[in-house]
């Protein structure tokens, strides 16, 4: 049982390490240098090497009998995993050093894993209801240390975000502010119809490079993102 030939497994770890490592220092750059009001980062290698790991991290009777992992399989794919999770924990931690009690830093997984087998190998998806479920973790002025949220959705960062800056949310929104967000906040801002009709400003960027663009919605593709055409 396969969950990736050792040299594509070393060279992805490698890689997704660099990326994310490259992605985090630049952002505390930029929190740094240009103390921007909001800061969103997102560090793709802990999704990534979860769907190449995830096989080995569920109990061996899920899978049929010619590809139930090995003992040695199921340790190093796991403590592969642990690493990458520990990598990206200490990433977010270097990246929010600078921010104090006050500020709002949310954590946010759009998704959980499940193990998933193929025919030639073992993978980690997230396409059933067992793994929708991902997690967020809120920590800022008036969150109460150890509290826990009824429930919030993806669906509901953007508002959360809008309510704690003193922005109103807006009535066709899908989601509504976070629970875990103090009272006062919560109901500082009264609700707006619709955004749909701002004039947006875009900042001028440069193209991406050629070929770029269509490497992004390779990996995607490959993850089961995008549908075949």
């Amino acid at each position: 049982p396969k969950i990736l030939p050792r040299w594509v497994l070393r060279d992805e770890l490698q890689r997704r390490f660099k990326e994310d490592g490259a992605i985090a220092s630049m952002t505390s750059k930029i929190v740094r240098e240009e103390k921007p009001d909001v800061t969103m980062v997102l560090l793709c290698g802990i999704d990534r090497v979860s769907h190449y790991l995830w096989g080995v991290m569920e109990s061996p009777e899920h899978y049929t009998q010619g590809l139930i992992p090995t003992p040695e399989t199921r340790a190093g794919g796991r403590e592969a995993l642990f690493a990458y999770y520990q990598y990206t924990d200490a990433l977010v931690g270097e990246i929010i050093k600078d921010y104090g009690p006050n500020d709002l830093v949310m954590v946010v997984s759009d998704h959980g894993f499940e193990a998933e087998q193929g025919m030639l190998r073992l993978t980690g998806n997230h396409t059933t209801e067992k793994a929708i479920d991902g997690v967020i973790f809120a920590r800022g002025r008036g969150i109460e240390p150890g509290s826990e949220s009824k429930h919030v959705s993806v669906n509901d960062i953007t508002p959360t975000i809008l309510t704690w800056l003193g922005f109103a949310t807006a009535n066709d929104m899908a989601g509504v502010a976070a629970d875990f967000l103090p009272e006062e906040v919560r109901g500082a801002v009264t609700p707006v119809q619709s955004y749909k009709d701002l004039a947006i400003e875009y900042v001028d960027t440069k193209p991406l490079p050629s070929g770029v663009e269509d490497d992004i919605v390779e990996q995607l593709r490959a993850l089961g993102y995008i549908d075949e055409p």
